[in-house]
C-alpha cells in the first residue's frame, strides 16, 4: 500500500509539471522530440511519455560465491503519450575486473510502450569474489524529464560468518578415561571462511584435546589428524572432535580460540567444559535450535488462535546441568503490541519477588497467555534471566495468528486403573499405579476434534514415565515409576489443524503409604536407550541387622523379594521388592509397614552385570512415611562387583545415618 501511494504521488507531480511545460515544449523546435506518437514537431494536445521503474534501484540479497541471484525491474510508461526507449544497456562497474551481470532471458534493444503499457527487464547476479558489484541499467528515452534514464544495481558485501555450539561439556567423566564429543565450525556466510589458526587455550590444559576426523572415518577417533581444513566454503561446516581425559574430580575449563577471516568474529571462542559444577537451562514446550546454541532464539509458537480468547501455552525448565540453576527474572520484553503476557499465576518458585531456584534435573513450569485481537500474525519475545554460564539470558520468540475460527475445547481426564474413583483432573495414588487419560470430551464449537496431543510436562527427577501406546492416542496410559509429581496436559486440534485455546491439565501426586519406601535408579552413559530391553543389571539390597548381605532370609533383593521377619505368619510387617529391573535405569523398591522397633536397616546397592555397557551413576531416595528423607545422587559405580553401602534407616526415631561407602563385592555383614 505504501508503495501504491507513494507511486500516485509521483505521477501526480510529473502530471503537474508537464502541465506547466506545455506551453513551451509547443513550441519546440527539436525534430526528435516524439511524445506524441506522430513522426515529430512537437507535443500535440500536451501527450507526453514518460518513464517510471519499480523498483527504482535494483538491490540484490547476499548471494554464495558462484551463486545465481536474479531480480527484476518493471519500466512502464506513467504518461499519456507513446514512450520510446530508442536503447536500453546494462553496464557493469568492473572493478574486479570481472563480469558479474547479466541479463536474465532475452532483452529487446529497444522498444516503443503506450500509455500505460510496461516491459520487464530480469537482471542476473553471480559474484565470483568478495568484492561488492554494483551497475547500472541506462536507457535512452524520448521522455523530455528523462533523456538518459538509470536504473542503478548494487549488492551487500559478501562475508563469512562463522560459527559453532559455544559449549562442549563433559559433565560426568572418571578420573583417567577418556570421553569424546563431536562438535561443529560452520561458515553461516556467503564467502569462504579462512581458518588461519586453531589452539587450546591456556597451553597447559592437557586434560582436553582437540583433533579433527577425517573423512570417511567419522567413528574412528584413532584415525584423526591434527590438521584442519584451511577454507569452509559457504554453507559448509567441518567437524571437531574434544577429548576429556580428566586427572583429578575438579571442574576442568578450557577454550577452543579460532582465528578466521570473519570480520564481525576474528577470533571466535569455544568453550570447554568437564566435571564442571555448572547450571544449563533447558527448555521444554518450544521449539528449540538444532543444534542449540546461546545465541539463538527458542520459539513458543501459538499456531493459529481465536481471536478475542486467551489461549495458553506451558513451558517447562529443567536444570540439565550438575549444580544448582537459579532463574532469576522471566519476563514478556516484547508483549507484540498487547497480546503476549505472562500468566502471573503460573510462575513456580518465588517468582517474581525471588528466583526460582532448580537442582540437577529438577524442572518448573509457567504459562504464557496470548490473545490476538485481529487475524494478523502476531510476534512478541519472552526472556529468562539465570546462573547458566552460556544462556545467563535466554531467549524466546513467541509467535501467534490471529484466528475467526472458533478454538476446540480440550477436555481431559483421568483415573487410576482398577481403581474405583471416578475420572478427575486431580489424583493423589501411590507408586507403581498405572493411569488412565481420556481426552474423548474434547469438543470443537465450529467442527470436530480430528487430532489429539497429549505430554508430561513435569515427571519426577529420574522418571522414565511416558504415554502409551503414544502420545496422540485419545486413551493413552502412563505407569507411575517413582514417587513425586506429573503433570499431563492434553491439547486437542479441529479440522483445520487448529488448536485448543487452553491445555487440559492433570495433576498427579505419586506419595508412598508405606512406613519405609526404598528407592533405586539408575544411568548409564554409554547405552544410548535405557528403555529397551538390553541394558544395566543393579540390584538394590534391604538388610535386617540378623542378617548377611546376599543370604536369606535376611536381605530382600532379587532372589528373595519377601521375607517373613517379625511376628511369624503375619504379613502386614513383612518387606518387599515390587521390581527387579535387569536392562537398566530402575526402578527398584523396597517397602516395608511396621518396622521393629529398635533396629537399624541397612540399605545396599549391588552391580550385578553391565552387559558391555560400563560404569553406572546410581541415585537412592528413602522415604519415611510418605516423605522424602535421604536422596544421595549419581553415585559412581565404575565396574561389575562394586558394593555401594548407602545408608541405615534407624526405627522407630525415623532417621537415616549415612554410610555411603564402596568395595568390591558383597561385605561380610
Amino acid at each position: 500500500m505504501y508503495g501504491f501511494k507513494t507511486g500516485m504521488m509521483r505521477r501526480a507531480l510529473i502530471a503537474a509539471s508537464i502541465m506547466s511545460l506545455v506551453g513551451l515544449a509547443a513550441c519546440s523546435d527539436d525534430p526528435n522530440e516524439d511524445n506524441n506518437g506522430g513522426g515529430g514537431g512537437g507535443i500535440i494536445g500536451g501527450a507526453a511519455g514518460r518513464i517510471e521503474a519499480l523498483p527504482a534501484t535494483i538491490n540484490f540479497d547476499a548471494t554464495p560465491i558462484n551463486g545465481v541471484s536474479t531480480k527484476t525491474v518493471i519500466l512502464e510508461n506513467t504518461g499519456e503519450g507513446v514512450l520510446r526507449l530508442s536503447s536500453i544497456k546494462l553496464e557493469e562497474n568492473d572493478e574486479d575486473d570481472r563480469n558479474e551481470f547479466e541479463p536474465s532471458g532475452a532483452w529487446p534493444s529497444d522498444a516503443r510502450l503506450d500509455p500505460g503499457e510496461s516491459i520487464a527487464l530480469e537482471v542476473k547476479w553471480s559474484p565470483k569474489n568478495t568484492t561488492r558489484d554494483t551497475g547500472t541499467i541506462r536507457i535512452a528515452t524520448n521522455d523530455s524529464l528523462a533523456r538518459n534514464f538509470e536504473v542503478p544495481i548494487t549488492t551487500p558485501a559478501l562475508e563469512p560468518d562463522i560459527s559453532s555450539p559455544r559449549l562442549v561439556q563433559f559433565p560426568r567423566v572418571p578420573t583417567g578415561e577418556t570421553q569424546r564429543l563431536l562438535t561443529s565450525i560452520t561458515n553461516s556466510g556467503q564467502a569462504p571462511l579462512q581458518l588461519k589458526r586453531i589452539i587450546l587455550s591456556p597451553v597447559d590444559a592437557t586434560e582436553f584435546s582437540v583433533t579433527f576426523p577425517v573423512a570417511g572415518q567419522e567413528s574412528d577417533p584413532t584415525a584423526d589428524t591434527t590438521s584442519w581444513a584451511d577454507v569452509i566454503a559457504p554453507g559448509d561446516k567441518i567437524d571437531v572432535r574434544v577429548g576429556f581425559t580428566p586427572t583429578s574430580t575438579n571442574p576442568a575449563s578450557a577454550e577452543i580460540i579460532i582465528d578466521s577471516n570473519d570480520p564481525d568474529s576474528p577470533q571466535y571462542r569455544v568453550n570447554l567444559s568437564g566435571n564442571a559444577g555448572v547450571p544449563i537451562i533447558e527448555l521444554g514446550g518450544v521449539d528449540v535450535p538444532d543444534p542449540p546454541t546461546a545465541d539463538e532464539s527458542h520459539v513458543l509458537n501459538f499456531g493459529p488462535s481465536s481471536i478475542g480468547r486467551q489461549n495458553t501455552r506451558t513451558v517447562r525448565i529443567r536444570n540439565a546441568g550438575t549444580e544448582r540453576l537459579d532463574v532469576d527474572d522471566i519476563s514478556v520484553v516484547d508483549d507484540g503490541g498487547g497480546v503476549f503476557e505472562l500468566v502471573q499465576t503460573s510462575l513456580p518458585g518465588g517468582l517474581p519477588e525471588e528466583s526460582l531456584e532448580l537442582e540437577p534435573d529438577e524442572e518448573a513450569i509457567f504459562a504464557v497467555a496470548y490473545t490476538p485481537s485481529a487475524e494478523i500474525t502476531n510476534q512478541g519475545r519472552l526472556v529468562l534471566n539465570s546462573n547458566d554460564p552460556v544462556s545467563n539470558q535466554l531467549r524466546v520468540d513467541i509467535i501467534g495468528v490471529g484466528s475467526t475460527n472458533a478454538c476446540p475445547i480440550a477436555v481431559g481426564e483421568a483415573s487410576i486403573v482398577d481403581g474405583s474413583a471416578n475420572a478427575t483432573t486431580q489424583i493423589s495414588t501411590i507408586p507403581l499405579k498405572t493411569i488412565q487419560f481420556d481426552g474423548s470430551r474434547s469438543t470443537d464449537p465450529g467442527g470436530s476434534v480430528q487430532r489429539y496431543e497429549w505430554e508430561i510436562v513435569q515427571k519426577p527427577i529420574n522418571s522414565n514415565a511416558r504415554l502409551t501406546p503414544n502420545n496422540e492416542d485419545v486413551k493413552p496410559r502412563m505407569f507411575l515409576d517413582l514417587a513425586g509429581d506429573y503433570v499431563v496436559e492434553l491439547t486437542v486440534f479441529d479440522d483445520l489443524n487448529v488448536p485448543s485455546c487452553d491445555t487440559a491439565q492433570i495433576f498427579i501426586r505419586a506419595q508412598p503409604d508405606e512406613d519405609i519406601h526404598v528407592q533405586l535408579v539408575w544411568e548409564t552413559p554409554a547405552d544410548r536407550d535405557q528403555s529397551d530391553i538390553i541394558g544395566t543389571d543393579i540390584d538394590l539390597h534391604y538388610l535386617h541387622p540378623l542378617g548377611s548381605w546376599d543370604k536369606l532370609p535376611y536381605d530382600i533383593y532379587w532372589n528373595n523379594k519377601e521375607a517373613d521377619w517379625a511376628v511369624p505368619g503375619r504379613a502386614d510387617d513383612n518387606p518387599s521388592l515390587d521390581i527387579d529391573d535387569t536392562d537398566g535405569a530402575g526402578p527398584e523398591n523396597v517397602n516395608h509397614d511396621n518396622p521393629e522397633s529398635g533396629n537399624n536397616y541397612a540399605v545396599g546397592v549391588y552391580y550385578y552385570s553391565d552387559n558391555g555397557f560400563g560404569a553406572s551413576y546410581a541415585t537412592v531416595r528413602i522415604y519415611i512415611e510418605g516423605l522424602l528423607k535421604y536422596e544421595k545422587r549419581d553415585k559412581y559405580l565404575e565396574r561389575e562387583n562394586v558394593f555401594w553401602s548407602v545408608a541405615a534407616v534407624v526405627w522407630p526415631l525415623q532417621a537415616v545415618i549415612e554410610v555411603d561407602s564402596l568395595r568390591q563385592g558383597f561385605p561380610t555383614r
